[in-house]
């Protein structure tokens, strides 16, 4: 029930640490805020225990018997850092949680019954569907920009109630990463007439000397830890996107200066056409107990155009081990959306699932191709406006604002190893392969065939 309350009732935070910053202090006025409160930051800014503790005080104070979601990158996260904070937050209001380390809590209201705090670990893929079964009054998620993206789609449309609210800290990675895009530069919504709108998040940006703890010496001393890596200064310090300065595809992140680009745009990334494409590629990469990855790669004959368009995603560590012949359905499945693909082109090492896989579509063909040639090529056509991505790609763009070259001078054009680049391998395969089959230009054909070789 929605509690009406007394001035006292609402103050703004006044306990541990013994003096909050105007920052910290704001999230103890959630009432008086937007339904979106987003904290971007550097790190140790204090941005996560100051929005728990406002987030904890709300609940009490506002709602009693209501469900509430505490959202972290895993169940270990959320018991290692958001579970301890909430604790801490409940020990200094003189209320007591129960059920730590489980996945449902249930702290006490001022009046009414305890709200129900249900604890989801935001990188699974059966997060997304298991969000759909509530209705959430609040929802606070932490370090969000790891999380999966469709699990965060799911969990934001579960916040329908009358003074919903949705907290969420991070600290920020690359600019095409899909919660800025698609969140933090503005939530798109359908307005009563039907026409396209937009939403802006109440965001505030958290630095090191926003948070009473820190001693000017800490602060230095994290400052002059990345005071030679410009970008990890920019994301850990100033709290601002920032690309990297050797990224592999930098050409995809420049101003959008073409005639179809929208208006929040990069250079390669931009809205695919609402028809369907003239020809359809699928390019799937793949990971036994690592991630599957898999892409529509769409071309559309008058505009001269490929865009990477939807994706598919399974990640073993948090989704759990999917056989060859489960893959291959999932895959399948999801194939089934839209335009049946003419040509799906597979890691060429993956003969089980190319098999499985043969089962249940056609045009499956086995592909290979030598990684930096490959790339060189993928970098040209980009630079042609060849090849664009849908700003949908959620996890393509996440990995292209990070996939970089190794900047150890010993080994000369060598792509840096142990970087997420399931989604990079997908996108050439689509790109590369369909190029072969359809390019107008022989030119192009010619380029591509010299580093990708597609088998029977």
């Amino acid at each position: 029930m929605l509690l009406k309350l007394d001035r006292a009732a609402t103050q703004p935070l006044s306990v541990s640490p013994p003096k909050w910053s105007p920052k910290q202090r704001q999230y103890g006025r959630l009432h008086q805020l937007k339904k979106h409160v987003f904290a971007r930051g550097s790190v140790r800014s204090g941005k996560s225990k100051s929005m728990i503790h406002g987030w904890n005080r709300h609940m009490h104070n506002w709602f009693g018997g209501y469900d509430h979601m505490l959202a972290a990158i895993d169940y270990k996260a959320a018991n290692a850092i958001y579970m301890d904070y909430l604790e801490e937050s409940c020990w200094q209001m003189g209320i007591k949680m129960s059920g730590h380390e489980t996945t449902h809590l249930e702290i006490p209201a001022r009046r009414g019954p305890p709200n129900r705090i249900w604890v989801f670990g935001g990188r699974a893929k059966e997060a997304a569907a298991r969000a759909l079964g509530y209705t959430f009054q609040t929802e606070m998620f932490g370090e969000v920009v790891n999380h999966n993206p469709h699990f965060v789609a799911n969990s934001f449309d579960r916040a329908s109630l009358p003074n919903a609210h949705i907290l969420a800290d991070y600290n920020p990675l690359a600019p095409t990463h899909w919660f800025k895009l698609g969140y933090e530069d503005g939530i798109v919504i359908e307005n009563e007439d039907g026409t396209e709108g937009m939403v802006q998040p109440h965001l505030t940006i958290h630095l090191l000397e926003d948070n009473p703890v820190n001693t000017p010496q800490y602060i230095a001393e994290t400052k002059g830890r990345y005071r030679n890596q410009p970008a990890e200064y920019a994301r850990k310090i100033l709290g601002q996107w920032a690309a990297i300065a050797g990224l592999v595809y930098a050409m995809v992140l420049q101003p959008a200066e073409h005639a179809i680009a929208g208006p929040r745009d990069f250079r390669n990334v931009t809205r695919r056409p609402e028809r369907e494409p003239d020809y359809l590629a699928l390019g799937v990469d793949y990971g036994e107990r690592g991630t599957t990855a898999a892409g529509k790669i769409g071309f559309w004959k008058d505009l001269n155009r490929y865009w990477l368009y939807d994706e598919w995603h399974h990640e073993g560590k948090s989704d759990g081990y999917r056989t060859d012949i489960q893959q291959a359905q999932d895959i399948a499945d999801w194939a089934k959306s839209g335009r049946r693909p003419d040509d799906v082109f597979v890691d060429a090492t993956a003969k089980g699932l190319i098999t499985q896989l043969r089962k249940r579509m056609r045009g499956v063909r086995p592909l290979q191709f030598d990684l930096v040639p490959s790339v060189k090529v993928l970098q040209t056509l980009f630079e042609e406006l060849l090849c664009l991505i849908d700003p949908q790609c959620r996890w393509t763009l996440a990995e292209l604002g990070n996939y970089e070259w190794d900047d150890n001078t010993r080994y000369k054009d060598r792509i840096k190893l142990g970087q997420a680049d399931h989604h990079m391998d997908t996108m050439r395969l689509g790109f590369l392969g369909g190029l072969i089959r359809r390019a107008r230009s022989h030119q192009h054909q010619q380029m591509i065939q010299s580093t990708v070789r597609i088998g029977p």
